[in-house]
């Protein structure tokens, strides 16, 4: 009964997502919550860091306003308030997601598999790990190795590890390896991830990720699109490359898809777009401010791939 009930939930957030992407949602389809400044796409616009408890209190007014929506949070392992939050949303019957970073993820890797997440994230990026991601390639090993021996004790399907590899000049070259290193790792699978900004890689550097691409889905699971876009120049600093309407449709859908509240308490779907609003703890009230903040979104010029602006 209750693989039904987790079946239904996610039936029910699949077709709220495709109501959002068709305009046609009253409410967006998903959360994005980021705890800390992992990952972050530039500078928080928020005065300070919101309290735990309102993080709780704005998972609470979503579940009541729009149902277990899906929630991808974002934050360090070291963060405690990463597992509080994960296991907090799980237990609304949301579906969750984590990204995260490995230091400190191996000394945590039983109570997040414990704390209900369907899909864990972490980047790797090997011999440039610490320069790229902030934290040590052993340690990305070490993490990788407890979330499965986690995972096999409990007899558990999930989290879905998949180790994230961060595009770039700077790691282009290393993705063949990563690659080839990751399953015995013991990741579940790899995805290269573009950049928030451009440009993504030197033209000299494609074949290497033509090199990246043979190894095909389960294991890797980089979406067409995002090798596509790897191989175009962006714009400068820019987010994602030009969008080309005729074949990418009329408009970015992000708007009506997504709110995310920040680590400082701003609400907003986009980073890149002006006209944020504050938590101010009526998520009815503060989706209607951010309506400006969605026709900007609406209005966008770029076509952007990484996942955090993308559908999930």
């Amino acid at each position: 009964m209750k693989a039904l009930e987790s079946s239904l939930i996610r039936l029910r957030a699949e077709l709220r997502a495709r109501r959002a992407r068709l305009g046609g949602s009253a409410h967006p389809a998903r959360l994005l919550i980021r705890l800390d400044d992992l990952n972050a796409p530039g500078p928080d616009p928020g005065p300070g860091i919101l309290p735990q408890a309102e993080v709780h209190r704005f998972i609470v007014a979503a579940v009541m306003w729009g149902g277990a929506l899906p929630v991808r949070v974002v934050g360090r392992a070291d963060n405690p308030r990463v597992a509080d939050t994960v296991r907090f949303a799980w237990r609304l019957e949301c579906p969750v997601r984590l990204r995260t970073n490995a230091r400190g993820l191996a000394d945590r890797a039983e109570l997040l598999v414990d704390s209900g997440l369907r899909e864990l994230r972490v980047a790797v990026a090997g011999p440039r790990q610490e320069a790229a991601c902030g934290d040590t390639e052993a340690e990305v090993h070490q993490a990788l190795a407890a979330l499965r021996r986690a995972k096999e004790e409990r007899r558990a399907q999930y989290p879905t590890v998949i180790a994230e590899v961060p595009i770039s000049p700077e790691t282009a070259d290393v993705v063949p390896a990563v690659l080839r290193t990751m399953r015995d790792a013991g990741a579940d699978a790899v995805e290269l991830t573009p950049p928030f900004r451009g440009p993504a890689v030197e033209e000299s550097q494609w074949v290497l990720l033509d090199v990246a691409a043979v190894d095909r889905p389960p294991f890797h699971r980089t979406p067409e699109a995002v090798l596509a876009s790897l191989r175009e120049p962006a714009s400068g600093d820019a987010p994602g490359n030009p969008r080309r309407r005729g074949r990418d449709g009329a408009s970015c859908p992000l708007g009506t898809l997504q709110i995310e509240l920040t680590a400082q308490g701003a609400l907003r779907s986009c980073p890149f777009h002006a006209d944020m609003t504050p938590w101010n703890g009526d998520i009815s009230a503060d989706w209607a401010r951010l309506a400006a903040h969605r026709g900007h979104i609406r209005s966008c010029e770029r076509r952007c791939l990484h996942p955090d602006l993308t559908p999930w």
